[in-house]
């Protein structure tokens, strides 16, 4: 997760700049607030691409996850380790205090990663879909459309803050976990959504910069937003083909560092 951050967030740099000099002949972001690791810089980011607080995050939630995990065996303190660490960020979220780089972020959301991870380790999500399951997977949508209509809350990862009823905004991610995961499992495969979603990081990392890439240059109008956004969508197979049959090590498809890695023989050995 930190290779792909630096490494789209150096391409940030550089298009934004490219961007400032064309539009205005200055830089907007400041060298010495983003290079110098200044408070600012790690405390409240001003990233050229806002997306990638979602990397950061993810990795602070992997790391945190795995030593969770790899603590102790006991799935019932596990689930308590990551029940009093979630608490911790939703009382961070209340009382509006931030960790550096989106910690407390991940705090919050490791309840949600530790379900998707209890569900993934059950037989729920494979074989063919069951009425039992239908039924669950019906009632979590409804659940999503109707409570979501009738109290406007949710959960902002990025800020960190529960917004509207606290009780609502941290049921509905459960019944959205259970629900897209059954969702995927009942749908399989869609031709081209399969494909973007396998390379999501490269959507991820590439789709803010194009958009201000387009937006830079493409005259405002009535339908510019819908123009830039199917513009947008339109070259994201491309980047994606180029990403990874370029650059795999920088975009999580090829390990650029390698840790451990077995000889040929002892990993056949272990795959037979």
């Amino acid at each position: 997760m930190i290779i792909p951050f630096v490494f789209f967030l150096i391409i940030s740099y550089i298009i934004q700049w490219i961007i400032d000099y064309h539009g205005t002949g200055s830089v907007t972001l400041s060298f010495t607030d983003n290079f110098t690791l200044s408070r600012r810089w790690w405390n409240n980011p001003n990233w050229p691409n806002i997306a990638l607080w979602f990397l950061v995050s993810l990795f602070w939630a992997n790391c945190i996850f795995y030593f969770t995990t790899n603590s102790t065996k006991s799935l019932v303190r596990q689930c308590l380790c990551v029940f009093l660490i979630g608490f911790t960020g939703v009382l961070l979220g209340f009382w509006g205090k931030r960790l550096p780089l989106y910690i407390d972020s991940a705090f919050t959301a490791l309840p949600y990663f530790f379900l998707g991870y209890l569900l993934r380790t059950t037989k729920l999500l494979y074989g063919a879909v069951s009425k039992k399951e239908i039924v669950i997977l019906i009632i979590c949508l409804f659940a999503l459309f109707i409570v979501s209509n009738m109290s406007w809350s949710f959960i902002d990862f990025k800020r960190n803050m529960i917004m509207g009823n606290p009780l609502v905004a941290l049921t509905l991610p459960i019944f959205a976990v259970t629900g897209i995961l059954l969702l995927c499992k009942l749908i399989k495969r869609l031709p081209g959504i399969s494909f973007i979603g396998r390379y999501s990081i490269v959507v991820l990392g590439f789709h803010y910069p194009v958009i201000c890439i387009l937006k830079s240059f493409w005259p405002i109008g009535e339908y510019s937003n819908i123009i830039v956004f199917l513009m947008t969508l339109a070259l994201m197979p491309l980047a994606i083909q180029l990403c990874i049959n370029k650059i795999p090590y920088f975009v999580a498809q090829k390990d650029l560092i390698s840790i451990n890695k077995l000889p040929v023989s002892e990993s056949k050995s272990i795959q037979h």
